[in-house]
């Protein structure tokens, strides 16, 4: 797919658009990479960001491969 084709799916895709939360959040992310600006964590994300950072370090991690096997069993319950 070209530029131009994604320009006019996007398009097509936004006014088709109903809800204004998700027009709001488009616009957002358009103005943003329009200024190329960093997007700002809020001190949630920045907290979430910590937190996984310690538990990495600490080895507190569990292999994909785990993941997906637990995963897999849970479902099957």
């Amino acid at each position: 797919m070209n530029i131009s084709e994604l320009q006019n799916d996007i398009i097509k895709r936004v006014l088709s658009l109903q809800d204004e939360q998700t027009l709001t959040m488009l616009k957002k992310i358009l103005s943003n990479s329009a200024e190329e600006t960093p997007y700002t964590l809020s001190d949630f994300e920045n907290q979430l960001v910590s937190d996984s950072i310690s538990a990495y370090k600490a080895g507190n991690v569990v292999d994909n491969d785990q993941v997906f096997k637990d995963n897999d069993a849970w479902l099957e319950k």
